[in-house]
């Protein structure tokens, strides 16, 4: 009978050092979600502040988005005439130019379009241009996650990218937004390079509420949750996932990404190269002996980005509370996300998708033109509304 007792006594003693542990563990999980879970997100309210605005303030948001864009200006590469491709080099259907009115800016425009500090970007996009959707797409029909990687300043966007997740449980699809993608600007309220929205709009909308706005109104779809690293922050999450396999044909050379690979193969990149590779658009190959151009176009960067998410995502393991800590120690300085993202959401959607053939997404493409704003910017017009680019889904 004691000895009946001392075994019940010791396995109990076991059960609640089990249940010690995964509460532990739990909180552990909570706790370091909540600290990448951390950053508010109300569309929404955001638009319904920014739409109540005075005409003073309204020209304070003009005068800080386009002091924000002082620094894209600064960029080297935008200074580098290969970083604008000529309209027949891009892929995608073209705007013919000469069904566009109003391609070039009108030197003998009234005066009176210009406001702010002298960006007359304010001015509509050319005819033939699909920039704002006109077709609100039910929000039960998607769950959708707006991507972004900030670049350097913390002001611009340097990779957007919009994941839809259909109701119906089927493969999703991808887009990537061309960060020179003109669209609206519910600070400025004017057409803008739509990398600008993620320096935000103090006040009335934090980067990823405006941000999120602006792609709504040219998608049609809500955005429903954000994910937005910066560059250090892509590099530790790279290397605190072990780094991510990348393969290259020839030497790769990219001196304003900081591409430098010298042998043709396979390799287990590290954050440092897997971020040069996801930046680079003016890439050379050495090909039997000579220097050839390899891509110079954010089409191609757009894929880049696209095959390192999708690689990514599939490294991510989360079959049992060991999985979860780690992942959450990797993540915790390097990802942050929408506090509209509770921790059984997320551990929902990451086992749901855990094991999902990369090859299986849908990569959509927005077709573009090349066009010069007003502003003397060189910026891309969509050449198709959005429903046309969901068509090919």
């Amino acid at each position: 009978m004691k000895r009946r007792k001392r075994q019940r006594r010791i396995w109990i003693g076991i059960g609640a050092l089990v249940l010690a542990l995964l509460t532990l563990a739990g909180w552990r999980v909570y706790g370091g979600f909540k600290e990448i879970a951390d950053q508010p997100f109300a569309p929404d309210e955001a638009g319904a502040a920014l739409e109540e605005r005075t005409p003073e303030q309204v020209e304070e948001g003009r005068q800080e988005i386009e002091a924000q864009e002082k620094q894209n200006a600064d960029r080297p590469e935008e200074k580098t005439p290969e970083a604008v491709p000529q309209l027949e080099d891009r892929e995608g259907a073209e705007l013919d130019p000469e069904s566009v009115e109003g391609v070039e800016p009108d030197p003998e425009a009234d005066e009176e379009v210009t406001r702010g500090s002298g960006q007359d970007e304010m001015s509509e996009p050319p005819p033939g241009a699909h920039a704002r959707s006109s077709v609100k797409v039910p929000d039960a029909k998607y769950d959708s996650v707006l991507l972004m990687g900030a670049d350097a300043s913390g002001y611009l966007a340097d990779a957007i990218l919009f994941a839809l997740f259909p109701e119906n449980g089927s493969a999703p699809a991808l887009v990537s937004i061309p960060r020179d993608l003109y669209l609206y600007n519910f600070c400025s309220e004017d057409f803008r390079r739509v990398n600008a929205n993620l320096g935000g709009c103090t006040g009335f909308a934090n980067g990823p509420e405006l941000l999120a706005l602006a792609i709504e109104d040219f998608t049609g779809i809500a955005v429903d949750h954000f994910a937005k690293v910066d560059f250090d922050g892509f590099v530790e999450l790279v290397d605190g996932l072990g780094g991510i396999e990348i393969c290259f044909d020839f030497p790769t050379y990219d001196e304003k990404a900081h591409l430098d690979i010298t042998e043709p193969g396979c390799r287990m990149a590290n954050g440092a190269t897997a971020l040069a590779y996801a930046r680079s658009r003016n890439a050379r190959q050495l090909v039997d002996g000579e220097w050839q151009r390899a891509w110079s176009s954010d089409f191609t960067r757009q894929a880049h980005q696209q095959e390192l998410l999708l690689t990514l995502a599939g490294q991510l393991r989360l079959n049992s509370p060991a999985d979860l800590l780690s992942t959450m120690d990797s993540l915790s300085h390097t990802l942050r996300l929408d506090k509209g993202w509770s921790v059984a959401q997320a551990v929902d959607w990451a086992v749901r998708y855990q094991d999902l053939d990369p090859s299986s997404v849908s990569r959509l493409t927005i077709p573009v033109a090349d066009y010069t704003a007003p502003s003397g910017a060189q910026v891309l017009v969509p050449t198709a509304s959005f429903g046309e680019v969901l068509s090919n889904w």
